[in-house]
């Protein structure tokens, strides 16, 4: 059953990738996995004693999902930052709200990157609570801070164009709404 798990976080991120390359950002590929591959086992299996390398494959096994890049009409970059990718489920507001409290699992995730990747990364997270399926994103800073994360909807990101937040919404329901 676990191993299902990983599929729907999978499907998460290409739901993610396509929706962001469709409001234009360039979106590349980041996390250990994308990297390293079947490598992450014998990286798992591995004693590390020294505190400056046990710092750096920290570091690299917390790689965000995806690096994302947004260029101007002169091709100039314009913004570049990280965003980490989740998929959860939730039998209740309450497991969710949770999960967003201080030493909560997605509480814990945004504390991680913030200290590990400076705070310029974004948790974009899909998750089904109940029977409900809905997508939130927001910075680890404002997770970290306010212990909240914001619905994905155009009140709380102007960048969003709604006919694609709509195709997106429709996308995500139909593949995660039992």
């Amino acid at each position: 059953m676990s191993d299902y798990n990983s599929y729907d976080g999978r499907i998460a991120e290409i739901l993610v990738e396509t929706f962001l390359k469709k409001h234009g950002y360039l979106v590349q590929s980041y996390g250990v996995e994308h990297q390293v591959g079947l490598g992450m086992d014998l990286i798992n299996s591995t004693q590390v004693k020294n505190d400056n390398i046990k710092n750096i494959v920290t570091k690299y096994m917390s790689m965000p999902d995806f690096v994302v890049m947004k260029l101007c009409n002169n091709k100039n970059l314009e913004q570049i930052f990280f965003i980490d990718v989740k998929y959860r489920t939730f039998n209740s507001n309450n497991d969710f709200k949770e999960a967003i409290s201080r030493n909560g699992d997605l509480y814990n995730h945004a504390r991680k990157y913030k200290e590990l990747w400076d705070g310029k990364t974004f948790i974009f997270l899909i998750a089904k609570i109940g029977n409900n399926v809905c997508s939130y994103y927001d910075s680890v800073n404002r997770i970290t801070d306010h212990q909240f994360i914001r619905q994905l909807d155009t009140n709380n990101n102007s960048w969003l164009d709604i006919e694609l937040l709509y195709e997106y919404n429709e996308k995500v329901t139909s593949l995660f709404k039992d």
